[in-house]
């Protein structure tokens, strides 16, 4: 046990890996910003708000997002879809009209 509190004081102690897990990971980023010094405890609470909000935004975007299905049409048939290695582009009556391969 003494040994995962001695890892967590190191990593908090390292200002930019507590920055980068802000970023990409906010849950643990929040949980080593208040276990370092780095901040004054109204920094540390606006750093959190900030990061909470950015982890939901995250979160939310990737809830609205349409399925997986190739398709960026947003609910019309004029539309892209990609297909191996290919590019199709569809008009408004669903025919491809331009075909773009890698």
């Amino acid at each position: 046990m003494s040994e995962d509190i001695g890892f967590i004081q190191q990593a908090s102690a390292k200002l930019w890996l507590v920055i980068l897990l802000l970023i990409f990971l906010p849950p643990v980023g929040i949980y080593l910003l208040w276990q370092g010094s780095h901040f004054s405890k109204k920094t540390r609470i606006t750093v959190s708000v900030v990061a909470v909000i950015w982890m939901l935004l995250h979160l939310l975007d990737a809830a609205l997002a349409p399925s997986g299905s190739g398709f960026d049409d947003y609910g019309s048939c004029s539309a892209t879809f990609y297909e191996n290695d290919c590019t199709y582009y569809r008009d408004d009556a669903c025919n491809v009209v331009a075909k773009s391969c890698d």
